[in-house]
């Protein structure tokens, strides 16, 4: 069970990092609120897609194969993040990072109950919540990662060891 501890919990730092970071990358490229509120719905749409399609790409690729292809989809969207100048990369970033959300979160939920015994069920459930909350409540921290739009995407090239 830890592997997929950990999937949901790197899945909710890579998700909502880009959630938090997202709005002060999109303001200095001129973006409005109310554009940068569309983008990130357009993002939750994409996982919803994703997560409606999922059920298909586990039958084909296998659950691990499944997580390993929803954080290639968080990697590729970070790294589009970190060049995005205009919405044309902006659209593909948020259709990989709304992908890689939908393609992660409903999985390992299903993989816990799949794989627990009945009588620790709801244990096992107790601790992916708290997985799940961790990875978020952690990426709120990097708000405090110095740098800002493009700059915090691309792994950081001021501070190579972050």
């Amino acid at each position: 069970m830890k592997p997929i501890y950990a999937a949901a919990l790197f899945s909710m730092v890579c998700f909502f990092t880009a959630v938090i970071v997202l709005p002060m990358q999109l303001h200095s490229q001129g973006f409005s609120e109310a554009e940068t509120g569309y983008f990130l719905a357009f993002i939750s749409l994409m996982a919803v897609i994703a997560a409606w399609a999922m059920p298909r790409v586990v039958k084909v690729r296998g659950e691990f194969g499944t997580l390993y292809l929803a954080f290639l989809a968080y990697a590729a969207a970070h790294l589009l993040l970190a060049f995005a100048t205009g919405p044309a990369l902006l659209v593909v970033a948020g259709v990989l990072m709304g992908s890689g959300f939908g393609l992660s979160v409903p999985l390992v939920n299903h993989m816990v109950v799949e794989h627990s015994p009945v009588g620790l069920r709801g244990q096992h459930l107790a601790y992916l919540s708290m997985a799940i909350f961790l990875g978020q409540f952690l990426s709120s921290f990097m708000e405090f990662i110095p740098g800002t739009g493009h700059e915090f995407f691309w792994v950081r090239r001021r501070w190579p060891w972050w």
